[in-house]
């Protein structure tokens, strides 16, 4: 008896890692770019993968479109979904991870040479026009300022064509959101527009996080998981590492479009 067990100790050490990894599926949003593109890949889904790899999980992606994932998640059929906000009122149904996959700024840039500064809207001199992109959720302060009468609200489909019309001179000032990954430079480059731009005022950051099910009895065992491989590779220099990779990447993808 005491040989065989001696054997099975020898043949666990042989084997590699991954035959005792752990598995999840996880949901990923189909069309949040430069985060998650429609194909599974971008800077959201190799910072999850990495944060489950670097405490021997293995993880799979369901690509689907985000209000689908959120459902899903809720109801417990998906472990998790990314990316999502953190509110109250997601907090009913979803638990969170410890920190957020991303933290995009809700910046006010103007042109270059625009006397514009300052994040107090009676020091601008006058009533400008600023540009928003419709059904996107901003921060509080933002939505303040949409409300406040003191500004022309211009609701725009997307932010490239709204950059696009603040280069041209349409719009005084546009609210873009930002982060290390996703940089104004960026969508300057989708809109084919130089990037001859200054921030105005910096309203704040909106972190996004991996959502995790309330209802899926998995979830809280990948949720420790996630939260402590997220921890290791923050400290190690990966995340930083992938947010420069992606930066150039998505950079890349642009300029090669036609």
């Amino acid at each position: 008896m005491r040989s065989y067990r001696l054997l099975l100790c020898t043949l666990s050490l042989l084997l590699p890692l991954s035959v005792f990894a752990e598995a999840v599926t996880i949901g990923a949003e189909n069309d949040a770019s430069p985060w998650s593109f429609p194909d599974g890949s971008g800077y959201v889904n190799d910072l999850v993968r990495e944060a489950y790899k670097a405490v021997n999980w293995d993880v799979t992606y369901e690509v689907l479109p985000y209000s689908r994932c959120k459902i899903q998640t809720e109801e417990g059929n998906l472990v998790a979904c990314f990316s999502a906000s953190r509110t109250p009122e997601t907090e009913k149904k979803l638990q969170f991870s410890s920190l957020p996959v991303f933290k995009a700024h809700n910046l006010l840039f103007a042109n270059g040479d625009s006397p514009l500064q300052g994040c107090n809207a009676d020091a601008w001199g006058h009533k400008i026009s600023v540009g928003f992109v419709n059904q996107y959720e901003y921060l509080p302060a933002v939505e303040a300022l949409q409300k406040s009468g003191k500004i022309t609200v211009n609701m725009i489909p997307s932010e490239v064509s709204m950059v696009r019309m603040l280069a041209s001179g349409r719009l005084d000032a546009a609210l873009v959101t930002v982060d290390p990954v996703k940089r104004i430079e960026l969508v300057s480059v989708l809109a084919r527009v130089k990037p001859f731009f200054k921030v105005v005022c910096d309203f704040g950051s909106l972190p996004a996080y991996v959502a995790f099910s309330r209802a899926n009895p998995q979830s809280a065992k990948a949720l420790e998981a996630f939260n402590k491989g997220l921890a290791l590779i923050t400290r190690n220099g990966t995340v930083a590492r992938l947010q420069k990779e992606w930066a150039s990447t998505v950079m890349s993808r642009a300029s090669a479009k036609p």
